[in-house]
């Protein structure tokens, strides 16, 4: 990983997912909630616009072939003129270790990397009543994050054969609540 933000994608938004917003003068964060969602989703698919009216020679022929008519005051022409009128509006910071530090975990100093582009963290007391991986040999759980790659494993500490856990990809903190969440943390 090279960039700190990314364009993401609509199916990433849900109630909680954090996100930043260009009102065309400066970046704001923002936490979406039912209400914001519905416009979210518009400005996104607006961002499609420029690209599915590359092809198109007139409003009936763009209507023809995507199926989409436009918003009100957007002509055919003028997203052709300027088909990035709405790129690069909403943004997203890609996982990075004060979000992982944000949410509890402290990062284990003595394997700082311990591979090239992997950090390791862990959380003191985990209560293993919630938590759908099984106890190891202490209260702590662990996360390796593959900072490269935007690849986290989560797992109960043991030695990688016996270790129960699981590796996925996360792009940013949303989603890391989000499965800390559905394992029981």
């Amino acid at each position: 990983m090279t960039e700190k933000y990314y364009n993401p994608k609509i199916e990433e938004f849900h109630v909680g997912f954090e996100y930043e917003r260009n009102d065309g003068a400066q970046w704001a964060k923002k936490t979406s909630d039912i209400y914001d969602l519905m416009d979210v989703h518009t400005m996104l698919n607006k961002q499609k616009l420029g690209e599915l009216a590359k092809d198109c020679e007139t409003y009936e022929d763009f209507v023809e072939k995507t199926g989409t008519i436009l918003p009100k005051g957007l002509t055919l022409k003028s997203i052709k003129l300027n088909p990035n009128m709405y790129s690069e509006k909403i943004r997203v910071k890609h996982l990075d270790q004060e979000d992982i530090e944000s949410l509890g975990f402290t990062i284990n100093e003595d394997r700082k990397p311990f591979i090239d582009g992997m950090l390791e963290f862990y959380i003191d007391d985990i209560n293993y009543d919630n938590l759908t991986l099984s106890k190891y040999y202490t209260n702590k759980l662990h996360l390796e994050f593959n900072y490269l790659k935007s690849i986290i494993c989560i797992h109960n500490g043991g030695n990688y054969e016996d270790s129960d856990g699981v590796t996925l990809f996360c792009n940013n903190k949303s989603e890391l609540k989000r499965i800390l969440k559905q394992i029981g943390v």
